[in-house]
């Protein structure tokens, strides 16, 4: 089933849900014997494309992507007061996240991380980006 998730409450860019993916994992006895399985969850989020803004993780049962889209799309439709930062030294001045050196957005190209408009944790708008 598709859900419907809203755009970044940020940058209006496009967000998609992360993780989440279900896992069977068989339980097999000293003998090789199948005893049963294990289901295992990946973590879900929801991330801005764009501005790579998260919501909230969710990491406790087989619901969690319904839940990590549920909590993006309510905090997206509240009125959030715009906090202003801006890089200094890589590091956002409203809550201190660093940005990294390098990452991976794919999965597979590792390439120097851009600074965004937007801090991608706490969501403040920039007023310089600067390295």
């Amino acid at each position: 089933m598709e859900m419907q998730v809203n755009p970044c409450p940020f940058c209006g860019g496009e967000a998609k849900l992360m993780g989440g993916k279900v896992y069977t994992i068989p339980e097999i006895d000293r003998n090789g014997a199948y005893v049963g399985a294990d289901i295992e969850v990946e973590p879900s989020w929801v991330e801005c494309q764009s501005c790579h803004a998260m919501g909230q993780v969710f990491d406790e049962s087989d619901e969690d992507p319904e839940n990590a889209v549920a909590a993006w799309n309510a905090a997206g439709g509240k009125a959030h007061p715009v906090r202003h930062g801006r890089w200094l030294d890589g590091c956002c001045t409203v809550c201190g996240w660093e940005f990294p050196d390098c990452c991976s957005y794919d999965g597979y190209a590792e390439e120097p991380w851009t600074p965004t408009p937007f801090c991608p944790m706490c969501g403040a708008e920039m007023q310089e980006v600067q390295p």
